[in-house]
Parts: C-alpha cells; structure tokens; sequence
C-alpha cells in the first residue's frame, strides 16, 4: 500500500515539473515576443498554466517566485497543495536558464531526486 501511494506521489511531483517547463516555456516566448515589439513583458501565466491538473483535485500551483521577475530573468516554481502537500520534494523550482531547484524539501535530497 505505501509503495502504491509513493508511486502515485512520484507521477503527480512528474506532472508538477512538466507543468513548470511548459509554464517556463509560455513566459519565455512572452518576453521575447513583447522584447521585440518594444513593449514591457507582461509576466503573468494565464490559468490554464497555473494549477496542476488543469482539472479536479489540485495538487500544485504554478506562479513566478516573489522577487524573480526581471527584464532579462526569472524563476518559476511549483508549490505543492492538496495531497501533495508535505511531500518529500517540497516546492520545485525552475529558473529562466533551466537550471532545477527544490525548496522545503526532505534533508538529504537534491534536485535530481525529484524533477523527472
């Protein structure tokens, strides 16, 4: 029973980092394409990026992490809510250079232990 519910916790913390690539993918493209035009970026993920699933019961939400947005950098992160509140990855982070983070994570694990 406790391996099933691991397992389930591992595959919704995989769907957590995806959610956070395509969020980081979105925010990109936005400063680009504002970049260009000479406009200010708007740096704000619309809904359908925000919440992990997009349907029923929520399990992370998706946003820029306080203080990160910046003309040329930024940082997203997933925080967990609902079951995966407490989970051992704690909050996934992902910065505009693609480089991984975890933060209230269990002692002893790093980044590679829990973006899949």
């Amino acid at each position: 029973m406790r391996a099933q519910v691991e397992a389930r916790r591992g595959a919704r913390t995989a769907h957590g980092s995806g959610a956070v690539h395509a969020a980081l993918l979105f925010a990109e493209r936005q400063f680009h394409i504002k970049r260009a035009i000479g406009a200010t970026a708007d740096m704000n993920l619309p809904g359908t990026l925000a919440t992990v699933p997009r349907e029923g019961a929520q399990n992370y939400t998706i946003g820029f992490v306080a203080g990160t947005r910046a003309d040329s950098s930024f940082s997203l992160e997933a925080v967990p809510t609902g079951s995966m509140q407490g989970d051992r990855c704690g909050t996934l982070q992902l910065d505009n250079k693609g480089v991984r983070g975890i933060v209230n994570a269990k002692t002893g694990l790093v980044p590679s232990d829990c973006w899949r």
